[in-house]
């Protein structure tokens, strides 16, 4: 089966492989384990684009001496931007590469229907094409197990010297289902209330751009039965983009500064009361 590629967007990952780190076990279950090799992942700063209040990391090796063992994959481990993930349960030797996915919620009881007809939990156990058909013609049932506010990697292949510091890093790429021209306007309409984080591609960010120009975005919400709480935005390569958030009307202002890229993300946090309620994303709007 063709791999799927995904584009190096977004947050990055470190992947340092190490000896002698704490071990933190995650109930994997290898035939293969010793303390002198240890994988150590950390999750890169919070002003990178991970989703914000936690969430849970899933590691799938695809090939290798790893993927053999009654429970293939690494997770749910949960682990906020920051924070650091050290394992001893990862043997040496060279993989096909790994499937690094990041959720603000646990995802292995979500159904995947299909081809796959199976919890997603239980397909991460099952063979590597399984594995990347789930992540890739199945890639909207992970989406709506991620609430879109994930974001997901494949590596290229890896060697794990024993004995020896091996490092990889690896850029996530948020897994949304929304996204709009910033030529025009988007809305969400949020079947359930409570707390909800999404992302949102937004392409055409550069287009028409004139020098000296400022040109925003604004994210609001008509009824005050939504509360938005946080608003960011995102190059591609997951640095911040300069943006001002103005909590007491609900709208969030993105500012482009004349070097403006084709494709910028942006995270929402809010809060709806009633059900059907509808977030507003308004783009294009130039200020001289």
């Amino acid at each position: 089966m063709e791999k799927v590629s995904y584009r190096p967007l977004l947050w990055r990952l470190s992947l340092t492989f190490a000896a002698g780190i704490l071990f933190l076990s995650c109930g994997f279950e290898p035939a293969w384990k010793s303390q002198d090799t240890t994988v150590s992942f950390r999750l890169g700063p919070a002003a990178r684009a991970v989703a914000l209040g936690g969430g849970y990391l899933y590691i799938r090796p695809l090939g290798g001496p790893l993927g053999i063992g009654p429970k293939p994959y690494l997770g749910p481990i949960e682990l906020s931007a920051g924070d650091t993930f050290t394992t001893t349960e990862i043997a040496p030797g060279s993989y096909e590469g790994f499937v690094v996915f990041y959720s603000p919620r646990k995802v292995g009881d979500m159904y995947v229907g299909g081809m796959l007809d199976a919890p997603i939990g239980e397909v991460l156990r099952s063979s590597d094409d399984d594995v990347m058909y789930l992540f890739g013609e199945m890639i909207d049932t992970v989406r709506t197990a991620s609430d879109n506010a994930g974001s997901l990697a494949t590596t290229e292949p890896v060697t794990v010297v024993e004995g020896e510091v091996n490092e990889l890093y690896v850029v996530l790429e948020p897994v949304t289902s929304y996204e709009f021209d910033a030529l025009s306007s988007y809305q969400i309409t949020e079947t359930n209330t409570g707390y909800h984080r999404k992302y949102i591609r937004m392409y055409n960010a550069n287009y028409n751009f004139i020098p000296g120009s400022h040109r925003r975005c604004t994210v609001n919400a008509e009824s005050d039965t939504i509360s938005i709480h946080k608003l960011a935005f995102f190059r591609e390569d997951g640095s911040s983009w300069p943006a001002i958030f103005v909590p007491q009307s609900n709208e969030g202002v993105l500012t482009d500064y004349g070097n403006t890229p084709e494709n910028l993300y942006i995270y929402a946090e809010y809060t709806t009361s009633v059900a059907s309620d509808i977030v507003y994303f308004t783009a294009g709007e130039l200020i001289y």
